[in-house]
């Protein structure tokens, strides 16, 4: 899951909590005990996805940050924090760090199709291999 994808699903999940936490302190329709439980329950069981997701982004900064080349002018994304309260007043998650053109030559896996078929296929295989655990 890309940083934009996490991005998507947490800015969705922190609406659901604020919106939820409007909704008790409403004037106009107040949630009863019994709901606001309910709803709360549901919107944990979202949250295990998010953070898998948090951790295997990190864990792909990690194994990037490893191989990657200081003289390549292409900028790495932060890791996200772990703890969705950080994660919420976390400026980072707002910033998409492949919007602004590199300067200099493109890399060879921007460049060429058969390479980057070649890296999504080699993920694939990955994924097979943990399944298989």
């Amino acid at each position: 899951m890309t940083s934009i994808n996490i991005h998507k699903c947490a800015i969705a999940s922190f609406f659901e909590w604020d919106k939820l936490d409007q909704a008790i302190g409403s004037a106009q329709q107040a949630l009863g005990t019994s709901v606001h439980q309910q709803a709360r329950k549901v919107i944990t069981k979202c949250q295990p996805a998010l953070m898998t997701a948090i951790r295997k982004f990190n864990l792909y900064y990690k194994q990037l940050h490893s191989l990657y080349d200081p003289s390549c002018t292409i900028p790495l994304p932060a890791p996200l924090p772990t703890k969705l309260t950080k994660l919420y007043a976390d400026p980072t998650i707002m910033e998409d760090v492949w919007i602004t053109p590199s300067i200099g030559e493109v890399p060879w896996w921007l460049d060429d199709t058969d390479i980057r078929d070649g890296i999504c296929t080699l993920l694939k295989c990955d994924n097979c291999r943990k399944e298989q655990v």
